[in-house]
């Protein structure tokens, strides 16, 4: 049906305007109508089903230039889903085409034919079955999107990192053995997460246009130094990888603020990285790091959120992170073992730490990251002094057991800020009562309900209605 409205010589005759049931009725004027469409629903080859409203003097008017064929649209519609297990070949035919997106249908194979569609600018395949991209797509000199992610593709062609006017070039989520050698030069940002990737190309820095570098949960094993030339980095996340190291001249990137390489192999950290002028965050638990750069959170100005828990910090190391936390940093987590490391070598005045310090106590949990806290550590009081003992003490304290989000963010305190700003009603409290998993806490339950959480952190007494009364919070159960 798509087709006919392309055909070079269209057969369109007189009928009278359609009601929205697809009858015909008798509106005012008449419209152009397919003459194929004679009966409420008729196939076509290829996999379309044609409903009589489609038959309407938009589609006739004008030719299509958006194909989107993705599932969800045909639920929104009301229209019965027609899986489609190859792509229809009138679609080819769609001279004009911009937009093809093949989201959650079936198919196996890009046929070579889709370099006939030279004014395309968006192409979508999500959650496709095909194995391979053909190289047809780089003759695509017009195309400007191009987003894959949940299709079982090793690699893409080398002719796609030449199109000129490529800037969203999306590859989350596939799988993924390697890049093509050379990158679009314009796009906006590697995406490239969730794959089995190895290494980057090397000449990664000539995408002086990126904004942001995502290859987390990949086996990358080292980093190309050029990604230091990409001087419009604000965001580079290279968490669940298998990294050792990091370019030194990191810090020449200055416009990096969101820096996450937690869950590495990492045995330093560039002493650079303390020069980044716009740091904001920076995520480093989960590593193997004995020694951080020097006056590390005094040096980085704007430096927010430091986490480096799970890493076997050496005395000197401890002393110095602990000592002199500025007021900028607004969390610093760190763990029970290193607390103790820097109390027991700390010498003369007793080691103070400010409230942004966040101490627990890490579960062995291999790669897991999870962080056991009692909530009077998430908002220490004066006087309430950080973890330091090496294994878990449960004093009658609410334990909260936390984990990062695959995003990079630790999740250990989103729950509990929403419940702390009144986001969570009281209907959705959960009572947790199940056995914390590790071999230390076997005959160890842990009970942590929102509403004993909100009374401990804010002084509030929830009532059965969800209302706040103030009060001392009660005794912890």
């Amino acid at each position: 049906a798509l087709g006919q409205v392309l055909d070079p010589e269209p057969r369109f005759q007189k009928k009278p305007a359609l009601q929205g049931n697809g009858a015909v009725g008798s509106g005012d004027g008449d419209i152009l109508a397919c003459a194929v469409c004679k009966d409420a629903i008729h196939t076509r080859p290829g996999g379309f089903v044609v409903l009589r409203e489609d038959c309407t003097e938009a589609m006739n008017k004008f030719a299509p230039t958006d194909v989107e064929l993705w599932s969800a649209q045909e639920f929104r519609l009301g229209r019965p889903v027609t899986m489609l297990r190859e792509i229809p070949s009138c679609v080819f035919f769609l001279r004009g085409l911009r937009c093809l997106d093949l989201t959650g249908h079936p198919v196996a194979q890009i046929p070579s034919e889709i370099a006939l569609l030279s004014t395309l600018r968006r192409l979508v395949f999500i959650a496709l079955n095909i194995t391979e991209v053909p190289k047809e797509v780089g003759s695509l000199k017009l195309l400007e999107q191009f987003m894959m992610t949940g299709c079982p593709v090793r690699r893409l062609p080398e002719e796609m990192g030449l199109l000129p006017n490529l800037w969203d070039f999306y590859l989350d989520g596939n799988q993924l053995e390697s890049l093509p050698a050379i990158l679009p030069r314009y796009n906006n940002g590697i995406k490239a997460s969730g794959n089995i990737l190895e290494s980057l190309p090397e000449n990664i820095g000539d995408c002086s246009d990126a904004k942001n570098l995502r290859a987390y949960g990949n086996k990358l094993t080292r980093i190309p130094d050029s990604v230091c030339r990409m001087d419009r980095l604000v965001e580079v996340s290279l968490q669940g990888n298998l990294l050792r190291s990091l370019p030194e001249a990191i810090g020449n990137v200055r416009s990096i603020k969101y820096f996450s390489v937690h869950d590495n192999q990492l045995e330093h950290l560039p002493d650079s990285i303390a020069s980044l002028p716009e740091l904001q965050w920076l995520y480093v638990y989960n590593n193997r790091l004995q020694v951080l750069p020097r006056r590390l959170l005094s040096r980085a100005r704007k430096l927010e959120r430091f986490f480096v828990e799970a890493n076997p910090l050496s005395a000197e190391t401890a002393v110095e992170l602990l000592s002199d936390v500025p007021g900028s940093v607004r969390v610093l987590g760190v763990d029970a073992a290193q607390v103790q490391t820097a109390v027991a070598a700390k010498t003369g005045a007793p080691l103070q730490l400010p409230p942004s310090v966040n101490s627990g106590w890490m579960l062995p949990w291999g790669n897991l990251y999870a962080k056991l806290a009692p909530s009077s550590q998430l908002r220490r009081a004066e006087g309430v002094l950080p973890l330091s003992s090496p294994e878990p003490v449960y004093g009658g304290d609410v334990l909260v057991v936390a984990f990062a989000a695959s995003q990079g963010e630790p999740e250990w305190l989103g729950s509990l800020g929403q419940v702390a700003s009144g986001k969570v009603p009281l209907s959705e409290e959960r009572i947790v009562r199940e056995p914390v998993g590790s071999s230390s806490l076997k005959k160890t339950n842990v009970y942590a309900g929102f509403s004993k959480i909100y009374e401990d952190l804010l002084g509030f007494v929830l009532t059965s209605k969800g209302d706040k009364v103030k009060g001392r919070p009660t005794q912890p159960q």
